[in-house]
């Protein structure tokens, strides 16, 4: 009686449920993921600053409507809604006007 001839397998753990196979066996499992983070290499600042602005754009756009909806509601007329949009209207033109102020010192 001979043992069996033992075959070497890879002896890597794969955490991710239904990945059994690597899909390049260079790189580490989570760098094999067709869409992982560590891919993109994007910095903690960079994520802060793409959302910052992202989330400022929509909520100056919400912004927008609730003034818009506050001088509808009112009955406000053209008069009316020219001094809430211009007195509401200043804190989101001050926020713009910083960021476009800060990008033309930088380049």
């Amino acid at each position: 009686d001979r043992p069996a001839p033992t075959v070497t397998t890879n002896k890597t753990r794969l955490s991710l449920p239904g990945q059994r196979v690597r899909l390049f066996p260079s790189r580490s499992l989570l760098e094999s993921r067709p869409f992982s983070l560590s891919a993109t290499r994007m910095t903690e600042a960079q994520f802060a600053d793409i959302s910052l602005k992202v989330c400022f754009t929509v909520l100056i756009g919400y912004m927008l409507f609730i003034m818009y909806k506050l001088g509808k509601e009112s009955k406000a007329g053209k008069f009316g809604m020219a001094i809430i949009f211009i007195g509401l209207g200043m804190g989101l033109v001050s926020f713009t006007a910083k960021e476009v102020i800060k990008y033309l010192l930088e380049h």
